[in-house]
């Protein structure tokens, strides 16, 4: 579980990278 105080952008671009990875799966 992460901090509350965890940086939001770097989290958002985790999210990014995850979002682009299933997209490559999906192909």
């Amino acid at each position: 579980m992460l901090p509350l105080d965890h940086c939001p952008a770097r989290e958002k671009e985790s999210v990014t990278t995850l979002s682009l990875r299933i997209d490559s799966w999906k192909i």
